[in-house]
This record gives C-alpha cells, sequence and structure tokens, in this order.
C-alpha cells in the first residue's frame, strides 16, 4: 500500500469518526471517548471544538499529495 492510500485510508476514518460523533452528541446528548463520557454542556464544548478539527484534518489527510 502506498502512502497516498494509507492518508486516504486514515482521512477517511477521521471523517467518519466525526460524523459517528455528531450523531451520537445529537441523539444523547453524550460524547463517549477513550477517558469516559462526557454529557451535558462538557461534551458540547469538547466536541465544537474537536469534531470540526477531525473533519477539517480528514479531509486534509484525503487532499494531500
Amino acid at each position: 500500500m502506498n502512502k497516498k492510500t494509507k492518508s486516504v485510508i486514515l482521512g477517511v476514518s477521521f471523517i467518519v469518526l466525526s460524523v459517528i460523533s455528531i450523531f451520537e452528541l445529537i441523539k444523547y446528548n453524550c460524547v463517549s471517548t477513550s477517558i469516559g463520557e462526557f454529557c451535558g454542556q462538557e461534551a458540547m464544548g469538547g466536541a465544537i471544538i474537536m469534531i470540526p478539527l477531525f473533519f477539517v484534518f480528514g479531509v486534509y489527510l484525503i487532499l494531500r499529495k
């Protein structure tokens, strides 16, 4: 597998992760992370920063040469 294929797969997985997080946030108002579940205000605060970051990073990985 070459470098481009790896970065596209990684980018797609980051975008999928951000989409899943958005749906989880809408449905449960909670986000489960590796260190536990966050609900309410702290989930919203973290998600507002992390989800766009993951999405942009995923797009970057796909588009980079």
